[in-house]
């Protein structure tokens, strides 16, 4: 195939190049380069430039891969979904992000708004996602919330942490009546301890 395939319900192909496939449920090729993979639930492909599916992309090879849910590569530029995963990424945007080339860390954390929070982050140092959970022990709310940030390496053991957090505030019961959100901007300086340890702080800016 060098031209597309268009099909309410899958499309598949031994070897292509330069195709485009659009599907309402499933798009694959075996062997070769395909340009653009668009399907509601899942695409498959050994080499892709572009994969955006409902559920999941699967490619050994790609550029970018847009999934509501999953993605997966050997090699990737660029993937947004909810899990990312990849041997080597250049960018991952989503809640978990595997990549052999980055890193996942769990933080504990205290601040003067949130007073406890519980964090995961997973990606590149180019970009990674942050999933938070915190409490405030003095007005009795919790906050969770979603972020990105960036690494930024001073030395084998200095660094600082660009992030940016947004998070909804609720009742002890998670329940609210109005939208409540926070958003936090960190510049955070670290200096790790250990191999698996991490010290760190530096200024919050709250916008509530």
């Amino acid at each position: 195939i060098e031209g597309a395939q268009f099909s309410g319900v899958a499309n598949s192909s031994k070897s292509a190049n330069k195709a485009a496939q659009f599907a309402g449920i499933a798009n694959a090729v075996k062997s070769g380069k395909t340009s653009v993979q668009l399907a509601g639930i899942a695409n498959a492909a050994e080499l892709s430039i572009v994969q955006a599916a409902g559920i999941a992309n699967i490619s050994d090879t790609t550029i970018c891969q847009l999934a509501g849910i999953t993605n997966i590569a050997r090699k990737s530029k660029l993937q947004i979904g909810i899990v990312n995963i990849s041997e080597e990424a250049n960018v991952q945007v989503g809640l978990v992000n595997i990549s052999k080339n980055g890193f996942m860390e769990v933080e504990l954390a205290g601040g003067e708004f949130v007073h406890a929070t519980a964090s995961l982050r997973s990606g590149t140092d180019r970009l990674y996602g942050i999933v938070s959970l915190g409490y405030n022990f003095d007005d009795e709310f919790w906050a969770y919330g979603l972020g990105f940030g960036k690494a930024i390496g001073f030395g084998s053991n200095v660094g600082m942490n660009l992030e940016g957090i947004h998070y909804n505030l609720t009742t002890k019961k998670f329940k609210h009546k109005k939208y409540n959100g926070l958003v936090q901007l960190r510049p955070v300086f670290y200096y790790k301890v250990a191999k698996s340890l991490k010290l760190f702080a530096g200024p919050v800016a709250n916008l509530y």
